[in-house]
């Protein structure tokens, strides 16, 4: 429902026939002003807003929009008007107001909206159902689960590598090292391939799954973090709160999300994993994990694994949690960390 809006059906047929006009209709120099009365939303919220012409003159209808998607218009607008957001991806988005005036004139007005998430995510902790061994030599960077085995993504200068090995083990079947001077990042698995980012090198490989063989290179202008896919799209991480959905074949950004709980963005996500239809992420240099829907960028659960650095014994060198794999046949949530001895197989608890 949209507030201020009394229109009657001829009214809504008279405002369709004004955005229908002929573009040659004179978009002159802005007349309107326009506030907020707040800029920073929950996707459930209102936008209110307030509006004065230069002469005094009533809009004959407004228009309102994000984006390219078109949330509410109104008929006849009150200089105080509000209309739903209507609106459920989170993030910063421009906000454009197209008033259609007397005589055919135009006035736009743009503003920069923050919308929160509405939803507070469920809260879990883990139980752990069992323990694999874990090369502590690997800097764990992607981790994915393919036909019973694990492929592994590593980072650090001059030891970046990937490599295919036995979960019951860790027996190492195949391997391959990137560029001594590339710093390995995450990976996924689609259509018999091999997908493995690097950190800031804005280069990807891509290799077949069975022989390892490199088949292409990928680039993007961020830096690579975390990868996944939905079983057509690569999905990628940067270190910030964006996630990226590329086109699999011609590496180009098909749209992206901005990941926000109803308290701000969730910065540093890292490793990816793609879960019944969520996104799992790996949030650097916690012990937690995010899930989040792809279609909006908003975080439903929150997974404290706070528990599983007090499960390992003492080594050299152990690092953060970083590493989701998801068995889809056997529906194994299964992680780890950089320079961890251990993989755990993990089942998620609600706390609600």
């Amino acid at each position: 429902m949209l507030a201020g809006c009394t229109a009657s059906n001829d009214k809504a047929s008279d405002l369709n026939k004004t955005e229908a006009k002929n573009p040659s209709a004179s978009e002159k120099q802005k007349l309107i002003s326009l506030s907020l009365a707040n800029n920073v939303l929950s996707a459930n919220q209102q936008i209110e807003a307030t509006y004065r012409h230069q002469q005094n003159q009533l809009a004959d209808s407004v228009v309102i929009t994000i984006g390219q998607n078109r949330i509410g218009s109104i008929i006849e607008p009150k200089l105080n008007f509000s209309v739903d957001l209507n609106y459920q991806k989170t993030g910063r988005w421009p906000l454009l107001f197209t008033f259609y005036m007397p005589q055919g004139v135009v006035d736009k007005v743009e503003k920069q909206l923050l919308i929160l998430s509405d939803i507070a995510p469920e809260p879990f902790d883990i139980k752990i159902l069992k323990t694999y061994p874990h090369n502590p030599q690997f800097y764990t960077q992607g981790l994915e689960f393919d036909n019973g085995y694990l492929y592994e993504g590593t980072g650090q200068w001059q030891q970046s590598g990937l490599y295919k090995y036995k979960p019951e083990n860790g027996e190492v079947l195949q391997s391959i090292n990137i560029p001594d001077e590339m710093f390995g990042e995450g990976i996924t698995i689609l259509n018999d391939k091999v997908y493995q980012l690097t950190w800031r090198n804005n280069t990807g490989f891509v290799y077949d799954k069975k022989s390892f063989e490199k088949i292409s290179e990928f680039h993007y202008a961020t830096e690579g973090w975390g990868l996944t896919n939905n079983g057509t799209e690569l999905i990628m991480s940067d270190g910030s709160e964006t996630l990226y959905f590329m086109d699999a074949n011609q590496f180009q950004e098909i749209r992206r999300i901005y990941v926000y709980t109803p308290q701000g963005p969730v910065t540093n996500l890292n490793e990816l994993e793609f879960v019944n239809g969520l996104i799992y992420a790996n949030v650097y240099t916690t012990n937690s994990i995010i899930a989040i829907d792809p279609a909006t960028g908003k975080v439903l659960k929150n997974i404290d694994l706070s528990v599983l650095p007090t499960k390992l014994k003492p080594q050299k060198q152990i690092d953060v949690l970083n590493g989701i794999a998801y068995d889809k046949t056997r529906n194994r949530l299964l992680v780890t960390g950089k320079w961890w001895p251990t993989l755990f197989e993990i089942e998620l608890v609600s706390k609600r």
